[in-house]
């Protein structure tokens, strides 16, 4: 426990806030208060943020969001980055124009309550507060932190893991603290579904390794309300939880990695891993060595120590916390071992935050007794095996055929010379005798900034600052004209920081239909949508506006200012949102079309699962591709759509409206990702949703008729009826340990 007296865990807050000030105030100065890095947080965790204001503030609360790709749910879209998030319900409060300005102080509020959070479990352990206040920045300032801070919403998950440990601490000391424990589990549920599931399996293994001593009945029994504590707290957080749980389901990228195949990495990976423990963290998108491009958050570095305390840990103590450590650096090159992180369906090193409080706390208890290791022994081997690495990393091929497995030379010497230098140090010092908690809490923070802020410097390196800023500036701007069109861009940027909908979007979390949609075009990524560039396939979906600054002889709709530059909206030809057509070619007859015809039969057909057939079978005639005169110019196909447009198209948060006038039975289809969320009505009487190739039709009758579709989030309605019994049982909880302790 934190005794009153003990001023370290204000020195804790004090430190690691003036630290993350350094590492990020610099470089939000240099940018004049906008904060950029590179790719995915350009993309992704500057205007997520802003979506998600857009959505809640801008077109009206509601489970569906027009943005985010070609439409999709706000809570499966956003759970997996932050709409459970306390951080970003902080930066709720300001303008979504601010958000990029925020950034910096967002993060170092991060990492000071991952300092502080790791503080509180590691003291349960150690029993001097200075030590404790290291081995706490060495969490919250690991290569982890670094590596991942192009992922914003990873740091997160870092700052509130160590409270279930804690908390489960706590728990088996008294019963007392349950109410603590179920907290915890919410607050971690909440907050990233992704790696909730990780800390449940570290939690599974961390109670087998650090509580196995217990008698068997007393173990069997302390599990069980661990079981059921721990459910409670995911029904607190179901609402968002069980939505989640539901698309993770049913997306194509959640495939089985259980292969025994899989067991043992090659050793290029291997390598690669042991480059992530023993050196500071890198650019994922531009690694220095061994692998040019990896997105796996491959470090875990502990600034100035490095593993060489954790050696000498490892190699004299007999623990639970020696033999935890252990297994995780095994499951840690095995690919099999470490999906299981992930219910086996993916191997990533994104669980390494908790291998790095593991080794933080051991990091720790050999600096509490650092005379009793044989440390010099541990450090000059340690140094050596940095020299070994370095000169085989840059003298031996890896191949005989193949070059140098150094991309970055200057990069991978200065890491190696970071990682080098505070062996020598702390070797000099355990040779002097002084080692004082006042001079390695010194060095920490020295390394701990440096290696935070090069890590920055060079996820900076290259990107255009001011180019996001005038984009990230000019979407807050843009409106749609008309609801019935799209704009033809995929940049987040422009889409998901204002009004305008767009034709795709770079993220984990679209709707698992759209993807089935992008493979009727022969592209099956994850992360982004359809190569729009395929012949007539932006004016499919909408596509009918653009900004530009030079409009020419184009028809001007809007005149937008950003950043001291002038922008024009303007209008090109493209397909309704819905339209109907006569006929259904199936999935795979559409498929043996050549690649750029396809989007011109599907403006003149609607293509057709195989389990939906049977809805269409009956009342209209399958199409025979010969006949939909597929050679005629693009233009010419389009103007046909809009022929056949619905009139009064109107959308919202819950889903869209329009009116149909034919004068025989047709088939609508509509460019909106089709979900089991969905339910259409044809003048108000509930009507089949056909799942259009991934997209969506209905049948509509001959005559006048109102259309609706609305809306709801599958898993929704189940998810907060667990959240309101588990809000229930956990106040009950707390209200009787209040009367218990009254009485």
């Amino acid at each position: 426990m934190i005794q009153k007296k003990d001023r370290s865990f204000t020195w804790c807050i004090l430190l690691s806030a003036v630290m993350g000030l350094l590492c990020f105030g610099f470089f939000a100065w240099r940018s004049g208060g906008f904060f950029t890095l590179m790719d995915d947080f350009n993309s992704q965790e500057l205007t997520f943020p802003a979506a998600l204001q857009e959505a809640f503030k801008g077109g009206g609360t509601g489970p569906w969001f027009w943005n985010l790709d070609l439409g999709a749910s706000v809570v499966t879209g956003f759970s997996f980055y932050n709409l459970g998030s306390v951080f970003y319900w902080i930066s709720f409060l300001f303008p979504k124009t601010f958000f990029p300005y925020l950034v910096p102080f967002l993060f170092v509020l991060k990492y000071v309550v991952a300092s502080a959070t790791a503080f509180c479990y590691l003291r349960y352990f150690i029993k001097d507060g200075k030590i404790t206040l290291i081995a706490a920045l060495l969490y919250a300032y690991s290569g982890f932190q670094t590596t991942n801070i192009l992922f914003y919403h990873f740091h997160d998950v870092v700052a509130f893991f160590p409270l279930l440990l804690l908390s489960l601490e706590r728990m088996m000391e008294s019963k007392k603290a349950r109410p603590f424990f179920i907290f915890a589990v919410f607050l971690n549920c909440v907050t990233n579904y992704f790696f909730f599931i990780q800390e449940v399996i570290f939690l599974v293994l961390y109670f087998l390794f650090r509580f196995s001593g217990r008698p068997l009945k007393k173990l069997a029994a302390d599990a069980l309300w661990c079981i059921l504590c721990g459910a409670v707290g995911v029904g607190m957080a179901a609402f968002l939880f069980v939505p989640s749980i539901r698309f993770v389901m049913s997306n194509t990228r959640s495939s089985s990695n259980l292969y025994l195949s899989n067991l043992i990495d090659d050793t290029r990976k291997l390598l690669f891993r042991v480059k992530g423990m023993i050196l500071p963290g890198d650019n994922m998108s531009d690694q220095s060595i061994l692998i040019s491009q990896n997105w796996s958050s491959t470090s875990c570095y502990l600034p100035f120590f490095g593993l060489s305390f954790v050696l000498a840990y490892l190699a004299k103590k007999k623990n639970w916390l020696k033999y935890l450590i252990l297994v995780l650096l095994l499951v840690s090159f095995s690919p099999l071992l470490q999906s299981g992180f992930l219910l086996f369906t993916a191997s990533y090193q994104r669980w390494w935050y908790m291998l790095v409080l593991m080794m933080s706390l051991a990091t720790a208890y050999v600096l509490e007794d650092w005379r009793s290791y044989q440390l010099p022994r541990y450090l000059a081997g340690y140094a050596v095996f940095l020299v070994i690495f370095y000169l085989a990393m840059t003298l031996l091929p890896w191949s005989k055929d193949s070059g140098s497995l150094v991309f970055h030379g200057k990069r991978f010497l200065l890491f190696t010379g970071i990682a080098l230098l505070g062996v020598l140090i702390l070797y000099g010092m355990v040779k002097l005798g002084r080692v004082g908690s006042s001079a390695i809490a010194a060095c920490v923070v020295a390394f701990c900034v440096g290696t935070t802020a090069l890590t920055i410097h060079f996820y900076r390196s290259g990107a255009d600052a001011g180019d996001v800023r005038e984009r990230y500036t000019l979407g807050t701007k843009l409106t749609l004209p008309d609801d019935q069109y799209r704009y033809n861009t995929t940049d987040n940027l422009l889409t998901l920081t204002g009004g305008a909908s767009g034709l795709g979007a770079f993220s984990s979390t679209m709707e698992p239909s759209s993807l089935r949609f992008d493979a009727l075009f022969g592209h099956h990524g994850g992360m982004y949508t359809t190569n729009k560039r395929i012949p007539g396939l932006p004016e499919l979906l909408g596509g009918k506006f653009y900004v530009t600054e030079d409009p020419g002889e184009a028809s001007v709709l809007e005149t937008v200012s950003a950043c001291g530059r002038t922008w024009y909206v303007c209008e090109g030809e493209a397909c309704p949102i819905g339209y109907s057509v006569s006929s259904y070619i199936p999935r795979k007859k559409l498929k043996k079309l050549d690649l750029d015809r396809r989007p011109a039969a599907l403006m003149n057909t609607m293509v057709i699962e195989r389990s939906e057939e049977e809805k269409v079978e009956n009342d209209f005639p399958e199409a025979d591709p010969a006949s939909l005169n597929l050679q005629a110019p693009i233009g010419e196909q389009v103007r046909g759509t809009v022929e056949r447009a619905v009139r009064s198209f109107a959308r919202d948060a819950h889903g869209f409206t329009c009116r149909t006038d034919y004068p025989e039975k047709r088939l609508v289809f509509f460019t909106v990702p089709w979900s089991s969320g969905w339910s259409a009505y044809v003048d108000g009487e509930e009507a089949d949703v056909i799942n259009a190739g991934g997209m969506m039709g209905l049948s509509v009758p001959a005559g006048a008729h109102a259309i609706e579709y609305r809306y709801h989030t599958p898993g929704m309605k189940e998810g907060l009826i667990l959240t309101a019994a588990g809000w229930m049982l956990f106040l009950l909880l707390v209200l009787y340990g209040f009367l218990r302790r009254g009485l």
